[in-house]
């Protein structure tokens, strides 16, 4: 290789290479960012760039060579002299010591000393055959990437590029000879399910060196040691390498096969740390992905003996243990991602409930249980409602009981590095104006109020109403005013009627806590967004109770009510508003007119919010390169559906590669996505506590973002309380972190035990775990006079609850889709709604399952009765209602699975109901 002509590329030279790679997805577009981040030298730069490409991708060699020559055509012509090398051997000798401080989580090449730097340079010679630069092979040199006979050598780059087309494609290109090199590796190389899993599975590859910095060595002091720890750094600080890291070393020293337990909130998560775990460990251990969408997530234990690392969402080993398939005691460590999460009815608790009655049972008897590790990783730890600094250290000192930690690992002698290495984000604090619209305010307010007297005399003779009822927000306008609302409609769908005329005050509560939400929600969109997205907000919630022949007489109150702020809106003038003015403002300036690649995320309260933001953004001219997307969570709720967790990923790989370059999303971006860092966030008036506000921060972690919160007198007041309690939190975990283990150990006795007691309390019997084969019923939630009967549902290939009895189709109002959605093993074709008199309740959906329709019932729009009922925990509030489940899987009852017979004998009452109906209508 000519290495003058190498030396010769400009910096911009070398951009344009790294731009069309990533056209090509061999490097990743943050990793460019961080690149323009930095002040590189040219040659620097090529080597940083070299160290970004995902080796793991197919043809990713011969597609860099060909970039490469497209800018210096004399690049390989290999009778050239090497002069140029000898002249940089100084510098890079200067440019060595911080090649070594550079982050890369993937580090593929060692960085070797001084010495063998100037020696390597010196000895270049000018033909191919003598272009070696190493004198052993073992160790590779990064200024060896560019020459031929690095490509040849290496054999950890060999068994990246893999494939021996990948050397045919360079001797086509008359790069190299083919013909005179030797891969006998190539038989081992990646398959191509391996290639697009995106870790590389080599067998001959050796295993990546986990080169931990100084602090990040720090944070693991204690739990190399076997101690139970929780590690406390701030997001970007390389937690996950810690814990692969602690891993790595429990696995070396361990004298038992038990593996260990890494878990994650989410299912993105376990995806996005079992590829990280695997680059590290794939070589030497065995690592194994469990989800819900796994096959074997409920018979873990017939294989997990031939694991050593299992990361998985904790709901899974939970269902586990309750079903007495496995014990605490089969693993060796339990590693929680995101530990802050360990608190009350939270699945991590709910996990290490089992390991704190394990523990105390081992106290209690001679015979000693063996115990797994313990670590939990966080950046933030809720000091939940504490006014003084004592009681955020209770509450933290909480967080390691629920987890036993006795140690709590901070960074404090190599803070400055952790500083210098963890971009912190600049942050902005701005006053939004609150009187906006206050005319059209002031008659949803009028309203509301009238709606609360009709709550309040619909609700008098229902004894278990009257503390929720009577606990209402004064502020019409806040979000705890909405999450009431919301909690009066979601509690009194439960309430078991005990006549006709109970029932409907039942169906009026629903109505008018369905109305009063809309309201609030449409007062805070009049002050953040224009009056029109306003009027199709309210327009689509509440058509569902448009004037019908059977509309009750309350309902067409409620309604006419509605109708006068509808035209109210569509008379007000559409002004420019100041909010939007302001946020426009801070998008231009730090995205817009700042570079093309940079990116942000705007924060909403609600998915109303989020539609008529990006709508407005997109038609904004000066927005629109932003090209904006709404970004909500999975869940179905305000009669909204949720994006699938397919669209979700969709949508942040386009933002990734930057062709979306502004998300504007719910609290569900706030943590548990693996979402690319960006260099903008704007909190659009919606806080919450000092932890959200940590994670959303920690989403601008690019060098030189910004955290930009614009908010209301209200919310602004909240954030400088969350800025206050931020500042507790870290003096309270350096507190502990100070404690003697033996006065953790103290905190954490005296608060297991009630842990121990509120665990117990957990909804319906959930000690076994074990469905119930009772009879029982499922009822629409809103007017409970569609039932259907449990022998009348089947579960079609453990995944959709389907309904075999075809007169559930005379109960059931069929709205076709515009288009029918593909799934595996199924197509949906319309949704299904109950047809009840006055009743507006979606049941589910009607699907194509085994060439039938069914439908498929949703269990979070039912309620569900049996003879043996569970009382709720909250007896205070309800004495007698029914049970309510979000999803299927905590449903205690058991069905049947959908058997060939079933379809049959569905097929064919519906085959004789459609000739009944003919008849009729012919006669």
């Amino acid at each position: 290789m000519n290495n003058d002509c190498v030396l010769q590329l400009t910096c911009q030279d070398i951009y344009d290479i790294i731009q069309k790679l990533i056209a090509y997805n061999f490097i990743r577009k943050h990793d460019y960012e961080q690149l323009q981040c930095k002040k590189y030298k040219p040659l620097h730069l090529f080597l940083e760039m070299f160290r970004s490409i995902k080796h793991y991708e197919p043809k990713w060699f011969p597609t860099f060579i060909c970039l490469l020559k497209e800018k210096k055509p004399n690049v390989f012509d290999l009778n050239s002299n090497a002069k140029g090398w000898k002249k940089t051997a100084s510098s890079s000798v200067d440019m060595l010591e911080d090649l070594k401080n550079i982050t890369a989580i993937h580090k593929d090449v060692n960085i070797p000393d001084n010495d063998s730097v100037v020696s390597s340079l010196s000895s270049l010679s000018t033909s191919s055959e003598s272009c070696s630069i190493y004198s052993d092979k073992s160790e590779s040199n990064l200024t060896g990437i560019l020459t031929p006979s690095f490509v040849l050598q290496e054999k950890n780059l060999l068994s990246k590029v893999a494939h021996p087309d990948i050397w045919k494609d360079l001797d086509s290109l008359g790069i190299l000879d083919f013909s005179q090199i030797i891969c006998d590796d190539f038989s081992e190389g990646c398959t191509d399910m391996e290639m697009d899993s995106g870790c590389p599975l080599s067998k001959t590859e050796e295993r990546r060196v986990l080169a931990l910095k100084d602090y990040q060595l720090e944070l693991t002091n204690h739990a190399v040691k076997g101690k139970n720890t929780i590690i406390y750094a701030p997001t970007g600080s390389g937690k996950t390498i810690v814990a692969i890291y602690i891993i790595l070393k429990h696995l070396e020293r361990r004298r038992t096969k038990k593996p260990v337990a890494f878990f994650a909130t989410t299912i993105p998560l376990v995806k996005q740390q079992y590829s990280r775990i695997t680059y590290y460990l794939q070589d030497k251990y065995k690592v194994l992905q469990v989800t819900s969408e796994n096959d074997y997530s409920m018979s873990l234990n017939m294989i997990l003996s031939g694991y050593d690392v299992v990361v998985m969402t904790p709901k899974i080993l939970e269902n586990h243990f309750r079903k007495s398939y496995l014990h605490i005691s089969d693993f060796s460590v339990l590693v929680f991602d995101e530990c802050h999460h360990t608190h009350k009815k939270e699945p991590y608790l709910n996990l290490m409930s089992f390991y704190l009655k394990a523990k105390k049972q081992s106290n209690a008897e001679e015979s000693k249980v063996s115990l797994p590790q313990i670590i939990g990783l966080t950046a933030s730890i809720s000091i939940g409602k504490a006014k003084i600094f004592v009681e955020a250290v209770k509450n933290i000192l909480k967080v390691c009981a629920n987890l036993d930690a006795e140690k709590v690992s901070t960074v404090v002698k190599y803070e400055a590095q952790l500083k210098a290495d963890v971009n912190e984000p600049e942050e902005e604090l701005h006053l939004l104006s609150d009187t906006s619209n206050m005319d059209i305010v002031k008659e949803l307010k009028k309203q509301m109020s009238k709606l609360e007297e009709r709550l309040d005399y619909n609700s008098k003779d229902i004894e278990c109403l009257e503390t929720l009822v009577c606990s209402r927000p004064k502020d019409q306008l806040s979000p705890q005013y909405g999450q009431w609302a919301m909690d009066v409609f979601t509690r009194t769908r439960l309430i078991k009627p005990s006549d006709p005329l109970h029932t409907k005050y039942v169906t009026n509560i629903m109505t008018i806590a369905d109305y009063l939400l809309a309201y609030n929600i449409a007062v805070e969109m009049l002050i953040l967004v224009h009056i029109k997205d306003v009027l199709q907000f309210l327009a689509n919630y509440l058509g569902k109770y448009r004037k019908s022949k059977d509309s009750a007489t309350e309902e067409i109150i409620y309604y006419e009510s509605f109708l006068n702020i509808k035209q109210l809106l569509e008379h007000k003038e559409d002004s420019e508003s100041q909010n939007l003015n302001i946020l426009k403002e801070k998008l231009m300036e730090n995205l817009v007119l700042k570079d093309s690649t940079s990116c942000g995320i705007v924060f909403v309260r609600t998915r109303a919010m989020t539609e008529s933001l990006t709508s407005w953004i997109n038609q904004c001219g000066d927005l629109s390169p932003l090209r904006a997307r709404a970004f909500i969570g999975t869940a179905s709720m305000l009669n909204h559906r949720g994006l699938s967790q397919s669209e979700q990923e969709e949508i942040i790989q386009l933002f990734g590669s930057g062709q979306v370059r502004l998300l504007v999303a719910t609290s569900v971006c706030d943590e548990g996505l693996d979402i690319p860092a960006c260099s903008l966030v704007i909190i659009y008036n919606h806080v919450g506590n000092e932890v959200t506000s940590l994670q959303r921060k920690g989403r601008a972690r690019q060098k030189g973002g910004k955290c930009i919160l614009l908010a209301t007198k209200a919310s602004y007041n909240k954030e400088l309380v969350n800025q206050k309690k931020r500042k507790w939190m870290l003096q309270a975990i350096r507190y502990i972190s100070k404690m003697t283990p033996q006065k953790v150990t103290e905190s954490n006795t005296s608060q297991q035990d009630k842990i121990l007691k509120d665990t117990d309390k957990i909804s319906f019997d959930m000690g076994t775990g074990i469905s119930k084969e009772i009879p029982f019923k499922m009822m629409c939630s809103y007017c409970k006079s569609l039932v259907i009967e449990s022998k009348n549902v089947k579960v079609f290939l453990q995944s959709h609850r389907v309904a075999v009895d075809s007169n559930i189709l005379k109960q059931v109002k069929v709205f076709p889709l515009q288009s029918a959605l593909n799934g595996k093993n199924s197509q949906s074709i319309g949704a299904v709604y109950c047809n009840s008199r006055n009743c507006i309740n979606k049941l589910g959906t009607m699907m194509v399952l085994a060439r039938a329709p069914f439908v498929v019932l949703k269990a979070e729009n039912l309620v569900f009765d049996s003879e043996e009922h569970v009382q709720q925990t909250d007896t205070r509030r309800f004495s007698l209602k029914y049970c309510h489940f979000r999803q299927w899987n905590k449903v205690p009852y058991k069905l049947e699975d959908l058997e060939t017979k079933d379809i049959l004998s569905y097929l064919s009452q519906l085959s004789q109901a459609i000739h009944k109906d003919t008849a009729e209508c012919s006669t």
